[in-house]
């Protein structure tokens, strides 16, 4: 299925339909205009339609397992490459060239596009060496164009190549040599006693020469590229469909929510402490706190936990509690009524207009990684969540992910996986692993609620996130839930 638009008007019928292709294996090629905010604009002037926030078009297509087009060219070459109907589910590639640049070349390719070029294992270099003592190897395997002066070594280095080397597909580069009339009958006699052992190995060809030569290979049922490069883009297409057709198969339905009942939101603006009790009870854990209304009550809470602890301002109307100095860290318990006292003062002096009401004792985290979790209401495709990286890689990088709500905790895994700094969560320069499987399931709580109270939400930030080490879960430090029409904290 090949499909181009602009932007949609009717989002649950477009999920609707993915989710019918998917069930039945069907691949879905989008080609989606606008990822620029200049491209965004042209294409609601041309359609005067709501064309969504392209992040979460970029969700869906992921979520449904969608490959998006950049070009009309790649549409079309990966909708010719599906009618072998063979989508491999790994994603590693044999690489077979008459010519060691071109090698190198397809190499860079295929990395570029996440596939795997494994080495060949020693033992099969050995026999692929001995068959062809010209050859290189290794993977690209260069066999040289003494391949084509005896064609039995196609029948017999390609099985090696797939049986022993245990690649998932493979692209061949055979240029102008295998367009020589004199080469194709014997040529695919080879080839087609290869498919015949190998039913399930897709094997693609990259051949120039004059059409009838191309037509005779295609008639064969071969895919035939005369770019190597176009030849690997479209093979990695397949990849992407093969994979996703598996996660299909295997992702658990999505539990009910945690939220047994929709909670009342209301129209008025919530404080930090009220949002953090809805998202409590959704499921969200949230760092140990305790909310405090007068300085004596301020003591004992400190005092009971026992350690430096962090104070912030509770209420509405107050935007950036750090701008008007309503966050205190690393407080000792003998000054928490003091503090509690400044902080305030700082509000009444600071947010005349805000409404106060009490103050905010967690004791302080050390370590972990602060990421950021939230939700939003998109006009077209209904509740999103967000995830990234605190700090500069949201506000500088945007290296974020979204998914449609509500969704298994496969689906959370796989969204924090798309970030570019997942391995500072998987752990680097010997900082230990991250628990990442805290974090998806508070984002699988985040998602569930945000379904829940699609019909009364605005948005959800919870930032930051601390994420501690394997084992030891993940902690909301703050949060805000904004019911639909209300006024912004």
């Amino acid at each position: 299925i090949a499909a181009y638009a602009e932007g949609t008007r009717d989002g649950p019928a477009l999920i609707a339909s993915l989710e019918l292709a998917r069930a039945h294996k069907k691949p879905v090629i989008f080609m989606k205009v606008g990822r620029s905010e200049e491209g965004a604009a042209a294409a609601a002037s041309h359609t005067a339609s709501l064309a969504g926030a392209d992040e979460i078009y970029q969700a869906v297509f992921d979520q449904y397992g969608v490959f998006r087009a950049e070009t009309t060219e790649e549409m079309l070459d990966i909708a010719y490459a599906c009618t072998a109907g063979i989508y491999p589910a790994g994603n590693k590639i044999g690489l077979v060239t008459l010519s060691g640049g071109v090698g190198v070349q397809m190499a860079d390719y295929a990395n570029k596009t996440g596939l795997n070029v494994a080495p060949m294992p020693k033992a099969a270099q050995a026999k692929l060496k001995a068959a062809l003592p010209f050859a290189a190897p290794r993977n690209p395997v260069d066999t040289t164009a003494q391949m084509f002066n005896d064609l039995s070594l196609v029948g017999s280095n390609f099985s090696i190549l797939l049986e022993e080397g245990g690649y998932d597909l493979c692209v061949a580069f055979f240029t102008i040599a295998a367009a020589s009339p004199y080469i194709v009958e014997p040529l695919l006699k080879e080839l087609n006693d290869l498919r015949q052992r190998f039913p399930d190995k897709l094997i693609i060809l990259s051949i120039m020469g004059p059409p009838e030569i191309m037509e005779r290979y295609r008639q064969a049922g071969y895919l035939i590229f005369e770019d190597p490069c176009r030849a690997i883009s479209a093979a990695a297409a397949l990849v992407h469909f093969g994979r996703s057709f598996a996660e299909n198969s295997e992702a658990s339905p999505v539990k009910s929510s945690i939220v047994s009942d929709p909670q009342n939101l209301g129209r008025q603006a919530l404080s930090e402490w009220e949002s953090r009790e809805l998202l409590e009870r959704a499921g969200i854990p949230f760092v140990a706190g305790k909310l405090a209304t007068s300085p004596e009550q301020a003591a004992t809470i400190a005092r009971d936990f026992g350690m430096p602890v962090a104070m912030k301002i509770n209420g509405t109307g107050i935007s950036h509690k750090t701008e008007i100095g309503g966050v205190e860290l690393n407080v000792a318990p003998g000054n928490a009524a003091h503090v509690f006292q400044q902080l305030q003062q700082r509000v009444t002096e600071h947010a005349p207009d805000a409404h106060p009401s009490g103050v905010i004792i967690s004791p302080m985290i050390e370590g972990g990684i602060e990421v950021i979790l939230g939700a939003a209401i998109d006009p077209v495709f209904g509740p999103a969540i967000m995830f990234g990286l605190g700090g500069i890689f949201v506000e500088v990088f945007h290296d974020v992910a979204f998914r449609l709500a509500p969704f298994d905790p496969s689906q959370a895994l796989q969204m924090i996986s798309e970030i570019k700094g997942i391995k500072l969560l998987q752990g680097v320069r010997g900082a230990p692993p991250c628990d990442i499987e805290a974090v998806a399931d508070a984002l699988v709580a985040l998602s569930q609620f945000a379904a829940t109270h699609a019909d009364q939400l605005d948005s959800v930030d919870l930032n930051p996130v601390v994420v501690m080490p394997q084992g030891q879960g993940a902690f909301a430090l703050d949060c805000l839930v904004v019911p639909k029409n209300s006024e912004t904290c």
